[in-house]
This record gives structure tokens, sequence and C-alpha cells, in this order.
């Protein structure tokens, strides 16, 4: 039900399709192409492969494979990108023995909710307030007027500034309501907005990953005058928060080495588990 609702909600531009390998009738790996609308380019296609692990290293990965690439020829494919665990040497082997070069490395991190020590971060808060800097979730902004074109015009503007991001594509205000902020894995209680004098400076928000019940992060970004006064690590509290209250036990994120979010998340308790690394085939 995750997979079609997700799939309901692509951009009408992008193509997907999946397929899954099944062996006496049950399940015992996948595959699927896709085209990510945020790094849209008609001949560039992303996909991914899961094989169960007692499948692996027979000819499973390699099959669906193989058909991602016979279905993908009728587009002209110029570019192929595939995300792999750094951990998964396998993977890494599959990838690499097939042309593809690493592109991206993501730091993967994790904070356990129930050993995170607030007591720490006492009065960042009140501190921010002092400033007339405030935080509110979404679902405390839908009694305003005009929070979804503020909010969508915040999140444009940050997300061309995050570290290592490719120069992204334009997204209108419809496909990104739909994709972005009204999918059932997104609380609107788990979306944080930084608000100073009634303009949106920052936001931070995470996913419900049904599967696991974890917390994965999506953005967490703060516009470039009001940096350094805490309030990333303010909204991460709140997003931290948050999972106590709903007994999420773990919330799990991703950040390019270089970007320093990475440090505050390091700050706030999250440990580092191994990352994940795009390859990218130019064709």
């Amino acid at each position: 039900d995750l997979y079609i609702n997700h799939d309901k909600m692509l951009d009408p531009k992008c193509k997907l399709r999946r397929w899954i390998a099944e062996k006496n009738g049950q399940p015992i790996g996948g595959g699927w192409y896709w085209q990510d609308a945020w790094l849209y380019d008609p001949q560039r296609f992303h996909f991914m492969i899961r094989v169960f692990p007692e499948f692996q290293n027979k000819g499973v990965g390699t099959a669906l494979y193989e058909i991602i690439i016979k279905s993908l020829k009728e587009f002209n494919p110029n570019e192929l990108r595939i995300t792999v665990r750094e951990s998964i040497s396998e993977g890494l082997k599959f990838v690499e023995k097939r042309g593809y070069t690493e592109l991206i490395r993501e730091q993967s991190s994790e904070l356990e909710v129930n050993a995170f020590d607030s007591s720490k971060f006492t009065g960042i808060e009140n501190k921010l307030r002092s400033k007339e800097i405030e935080i509110k979730t979404v679902t405390e902004l839908k009694k305003e007027l005009h929070w979804d074109r503020k909010l969508y015009s915040l999140f444009m503007e940050l997300i061309k500034d995050v570290p290592g991001m490719e120069e992204s594509s334009e997204i209108n205000f419809e496909q990104w309501a739909k994709t972005e902020l009204n999918i059932q894995d997104v609380p609107h209680d788990c979306y944080f907005v930084a608000i100073n004098n009634n303009n949106f400076i920052g936001l931070s928000y995470a996913f419900v990953d049904l599967a696991s019940d974890m917390l994965l992060t999506g953005l967490t970004a703060v516009k470039l005058d009001y940096r350094k006064q805490g309030i990333a690590t303010a909204m991460k509290l709140k997003v931290i928060e948050y999972a106590k209250k709903n007994h999420k036990p773990i919330i799990r994120t991703g950040n390019e080495p270089d970007n320093p979010m990475l440090n505050i998340n390091l700050q706030l308790g999250f440990k580092k588990i191994p990352a994940w690394i795009e390859f990218i085939n130019k064709l």
C-alpha cells in the first residue's frame, strides 16, 4: 500500500516501473527504476535492486538488473544511478563491475531516542524566543493565511543551498505539496518551521518509516542570515521530542560529509552507521 500511495504522487513527467522476483510464488527480491523530479532529465534514471539475503549470489540481482536495463532502452537513457550501502561489499562489486563510479557519499547516522539526554540542551528555545524566533508545527500553521505558499517558498530557497546538492529542478507548488507535504508518512506534528516576525526562516521534518516505525529525517535547513544561532538544533530537538512522545525508537538521517548538519547531529548524540554511496554510469 505504501508503494502504491507513493507511486500515485509521482510527478506526471517522471517514469517509474517495478518488478518482483519470486520463487514458488514467494517474493525473493525486487527491482525498480524511477526518475527524480528534483533532478529531472528525460534521459536520467535511478534504479534499485534488493534481494533477500538467502537468495543473494544466485543470479537474482543480475536477472533484475538485466530486465531493468532492457526495459529502459526505449527511453534512450544517457545516465543511470544506483545507491548502495558501503557495508554491502557484494553490492559494491556488482555496480563497479558494470562500470559505475562513485558520485556522492552520504554519511548515515542514527539516534536511539530513549537514550537521548535532553538536559544538555536546556534553554535553547528560550534563547530563541528572546530574539523573537519561535518554532511552530505545520498543524499550528494551518490556522494562518497563505502558510503553505510561504513554506513552499522557503523550501525551494533552502533546498538549493544544501551542501552536495546538485542543481535542482523547479517543482511547482501543487506537485511540492503533493509529494513533500501532504503524504501519509509525514506527520504535520513532526514538521517544524522557525519563524521570526512572521517570516519563515528555517524548517525541519521527518518521515515515519511505516515498515520499521523509525523516523527518517527530511530536510533541515535555515536561511543564511539566521545561521549559527541554534535554530537548526532547536528544530532537531523538536523532532526528537516528537519521536519520544510517539514511541519512535530510532531517528535516522544522512548528510554529505562536509555538511555542517552532520556535526549538529553528532552533537545531539547521533552515531555514525555505514554510508550510502550513489554510483553513476554515463552511457
